[in-house]
């Protein structure tokens, strides 16, 4: 019969488990797991900066184009008023 293990606390066991060959194991996809999750983050980041990149051109070409459209709007009233 085997003998019972005198209860350790939590941080032991973990220590322990990291300790054994399963617990390397399972640390190790967690460490490639963080750096495909920070490689992931950057990306999206670049991607993320892009749009609003885009975004910003986006929103001053509007501007320019409804500048351009009032000025229209001005020039057809001025020349109905002739």
């Amino acid at each position: 019969m085997k003998q019972k293990r005198e209860a350790i606390d939590k941080q032991q066991a973990f220590i322990e488990f990291k300790a054994s060959s399963e617990g390397q194991k399972f640390e190790g996809h967690i460490r490639e797991h963080r750096a495909t999750i920070k490689d992931k983050r950057g990306r999206i980041k670049g991607i993320t900066d892009t749009l609003n990149g885009n975004k910003g051109e986006i929103d001053a070409l509007k501007t320019r184009l409804d500048r351009k459209e009032d000025e229209r709007k001005i020039r057809q009233r001025e020349d109905q008023l002739r």
